[in-house]
């Protein structure tokens, strides 16, 4: 009897230890690690909103978020405030740099052009975030590798998209981009980046295709404010190809049509991954 007794008593108290352990981790994860970054980020001197248990800003982005889509805008408005309400605000409130929260992780948003480039030039101190785990069983490839597999793959498919080996053929093609270090991830958003005034002038928000008149280096301050395609060793190898492609297609239309904005349009941008017209994009065409 004093054995079973003992034995018993053993497994309560490693049933109890185990317990404590799980509970303490889990605190450690919802809220004490998270408080000892914040405190740490603020030290570094960086701002952004105070972190809430468990859910960080995601509630109110989403808020932000569905409030910004649930009426459009004029043709003549600034888009970024309905396209990336949260990211906009919080640029407006804390400056070029700030960090918010994804849950229980922070993340700190760049939009400094140089900051920028040695985030995404440095492919192994500053690695990809890791994403959902199903999400490979659908798709792999250059999108989800990192470091040497990513090296690798890039050299091997990159030649196929050189200029001279690009067949051309009449038809239309086209994150927020994010890096993972240590203990929270490092995000910029394109287009917070390419209509900032301090990198383009008065006019970054204006549609001015003359910009580029004199090539991409002379449009802005810094040639990483031009970044729809990324920037360094991580730069889309489809690049070229893309600009390309587009170029023929819209000259190959421009040819033969010419069109106008319907009355039925209305004007409202969201992202679904890229750009979109939430309400389609209703044109009238006339046939040259």
């Amino acid at each position: 009897m004093k054995m079973e007794a003992s034995a018993a008593s053993v497994t309560v108290s490693v049933a109890i230890a185990a317990v404590l352990r799980w509970i303490w981790r889990t605190l450690n994860w919802v809220w004490f690690k998270p408080k000892m970054l914040e405190s740490y980020l603020r030290r570094q001197g960086l701002v952004g909103t105070p972190y809430t248990l468990l859910v960080g800003d995601v509630k109110r982005e989403y808020s932000m978020t569905t409030e910004a889509r649930s009426k459009p805008i004029k043709l003549t408005d600034d888009i970024v405030p309905r396209v990336l309400p949260f990211p906009s605000h919080m640029l407006k409130t804390y400056g070029r740099t700030f960090f918010t929260w994804r849950g229980p992780i922070p993340t700190i948003t760049i939009t400094n052009p140089e900051q920028i480039k040695e985030v995404l030039n440095k492919i192994y101190d500053f690695q990809k975030p890791n994403t959902f785990p199903l999400s490979r069983l659908v798709a792999s490839g250059l999108f989800s590798y990192d470091g040497d597999k990513w090296a690798k793959h890039r050299r091997i498919i990159n030649p196929a998209f050189h200029l001279d080996k690009i067949k051309i053929r009449p038809c239309l093609a086209r994150r927020r981009d994010a890096t993972r270090w240590r203990q929270h991830h490092s995000t910029y958003y394109a287009m917070l980046v390419q209509r900032d005034i301090q990198q383009w002038g008065n006019d970054a928000a204006e549609f001015k295709p003359e910009r580029f008149k004199d090539g991409i280096s002379k449009a802005a301050k810094s040639q990483v404010s031009f970044i729809p395609f990324s920037w360094g060793p991580r730069i889309c190898i489809g690049q070229n190809f893309a600009l390309l492609e587009a170029k023929m297609a819209m000259a190959l239309i421009l040819q033969r049509f010419s069109f106008d904005l319907s009355p039925s349009y209305v004007h409202a941008p969201y992202t679904v991954f890229t750009l979109h017209p939430q309400f389609g994009a209703h044109l009238i065409m006339h046939k040259i």
